[in-house]
C-alpha cells in the first residue's frame, strides 16, 4: 500500500514595485480635479459611472474580489453549507469586504433577511450534477443491493484503505466504508491484459496531486508494468461521496474535465437519506465499476 501526497501549494501573486503609466482617462479626471476640485470631480463620476458590486477578502496577502463561486467555497470551508444561497447576492449588493471569518459572520446575519432555499448545498448540489453529466460520457456505474456488493467484495483480494492507493493486474479491487471519501481511480488495457488502480479519496489532496499520484503507478518503473502511455482504454472513475463533500465533488469533476480525463463511470452519491450511509465501491476484473449502500 502507498499512502498519496499533497504537493499542491498555493503561491501568492507579487506585484513589482513602480509607479503605473496614468490612463487618459485617469489623466483626465486629473485635470478636472486642478480645474474643479475633488468633491465635484467625485460626484460626477459617481453619477457616469456604475458601481459594480463585489465581495471582497482581506487576508495577509492583499485583497482579493470574490466570484459568487469563490464566496460559497468559502462560506462551505467556514461551515456555512446552510446558508441561503440568496446572501451570496446581498453580500455583493452590499459590497461586503473583510477576512473569511468577518464575511461569515456576515453571511449569518444576511441569513435572517434571505430566502431559506435554496441553500449553498444545494447550489453545489446543482454544480455536481451538471459536471457529472459532462464528466460522464456514455459509461455506466452499476449500482446493486447491499446483499450483491457485499459479496463482491468479500469475492476481491484488494480491499484499500482510507488515504491509501492500490493497483492489480488481471483482477479486481475494491474499498468501502466510504462517508463523504470518493473512490477514484483507472481502469486500462495492454492487449490482453487488465490494469486498475484505485485510492480511496478523502478530499484532503487536491485533484491534481490525487492523479499524479495515481498515474505514478504507470510509469514503467516495475517490472511488467507499462506506461501511462503504453496502453489502450484508459479511462477514470470516481463514485461515492454525500452531501458534505460536495465543494470537493466538483473541484474534483472540474479538474477531470478540465484535463480532458475519459471516464469509465462518475457517480457521486448525493441522496440526502444516503448522507450517513457507507459506501462500498468494486472494479471488477474487467473494468466493470460496481456501487452499493450500506443498510441503515
Amino acid at each position: 500500500m502507498r499512502a498519496y501526497r499533497d504537493d499542491h501549494h498555493a503561491q501568492s501573486v507579487k506585484q513589482r514595485p513602480g509607479r503605473a503609466a496614468v490612463p487618459s482617462a485617469a489623466a483626465g479626471i486629473l485635470a478636472l480635479q486642478r480645474m474643479v476640485g475633488n468633491a465635484e470631480v467625485a460626484r460626477s463620476i459617481t453619477r457616469a459611472i456604475p458601481v459594480q458590486r463585489a465581495v471582497t477578502l482581506q487576508s495577509d496577502d492583499g485583497a482579493s474580489v470574490l466570484t459568487d463561486r469563490d464566496v460559497c467555497d468559502l462560506l462551505v470551508e467556514e461551515g456555512g453549507s446552510a446558508i441561503p444561497f440568496a446572501v451570496v447576492g446581498l453580500m455583493s449588493q452590499e459590497n461586503a469586504i473583510g477576512d473569511s471569518h468577518a464575511l461569515y459572520a456576515r453571511a449569518q446575519q444576511l441569513a435572517a433577511t434571505a430566502e431559506p432555499e435554496p441553500t449553498i448545498e444545494d447550489y453545489f448540489a446543482s454544480v455536481v450534477q451538471q459536471r457529472s453529466a459532462q464528466a460522464s460520457t456514455q459509461a455506466a456505474v452499476w449500482e446493486v443491493e447491499y446483499d450483491q456488493i457485499a459479496r463482491l467484495l468479500a469475492d476481491t483480494r484488494v480491499n484499500v484503505d482510507q488515504d491509501d492507493l492500490e493497483h492489480v493486474q488481471d483482477e479486481g479491487i475494491a474499498t468501502s466504508g466510504l462517508a463523504t471519501c470518493v473512490a477514484v481511480g483507472l481502469t486500462a488495457r495492454r492487449g490482453p491484459t487488465r490494469y486498475s488502480a484505485l485510492a480511496h479519496w478523502s478530499t484532503i489532496t487536491s485533484p491534481r496531486s490525487l492523479f499524479r499520484t495515481i498515474e505514478d503507478s504507470f510509469t514503467g518503473d516495475q517490472d511488467d508494468w507499462p506506461r501511462l502511455n503504453q496502453m489502450d482504454s484508459v479511462k477514470y472513475f470516481a463514485v461515492g461521496g454525500s452531501r458534505d463533500s460536495m465543494k470537493e465533488q466538483a473541484e474534483l469533476l472540474e479538474y477531470m474535465i478540465r484535463t480532458g480525463r475519459t471516464t469509465a463511470g462518475v457517480k457521486m452519491v448525493n441522496d440526502e437519506h444516503l448522507r450517513d450511509r457507507g459506501k462500498i465501491v468494486v472494479i471488477d476484473n474487467a473494468g466493470h465499476i460496481f456501487y452499493g449502500v450500506t443498510p441503515d
